[in-house]
């Protein structure tokens, strides 16, 4: 499956080797870029904005995308966030380039789905995120 998210403000999971959008849904109001990262048990994570230009997280059943599990606003900062997730520590990191803030979150499976563990605050901002196996 491939989650992704458009201009058009949708959340849509694909099934690809046919191309038939298997559920799609409004994920967030704001006009800025969205993003999207499975995490375990058949649920989708995406960031993006609100119509306030607040930055923003979902949660989602990616079977049912009419209404997220969990919304919670983060900040209000400009950047946007890249969602990177460890399926073996099951932590969510929210991270935006140019930013000096990177935070972290455990993921859990029953409500409320995620939990705010820390951040790391930096003086220097981050010109570029990446993701390398452990």
């Amino acid at each position: 499956m491939i989650a992704c998210t458009s201009k058009d403000k949708y959340l849509r999971v694909i099934e690809p080797r046919t191309g038939i959008v298997v559920a799609q849904g409004i994920c967030h109001n704001g006009t800025k870029n969205s993003k999207a990262v499975f995490l375990n048990d058949d649920k989708v994570l995406t960031t993006g904005f609100s119509k306030h230009s607040d930055r923003q997280y979902a949660i989602w059943n990616q079977h049912d995308l009419k209404k997220a599990l969990v919304a919670s606003d983060i900040d209000s900062a400009s950047g946007i966030m890249q969602p990177f997730y460890d399926f073996e520590t099951k932590t969510l990191y929210l991270c935006g380039k140019g930013e000096g803030c990177i935070r972290y979150y455990e993921i859990v499976d029953e409500a409320p789905y995620i939990y705010y563990l820390n951040s790391f605050i930096s003086g220097q901002p981050q010109k570029a995120l990446g993701w390398m196996p452990k």
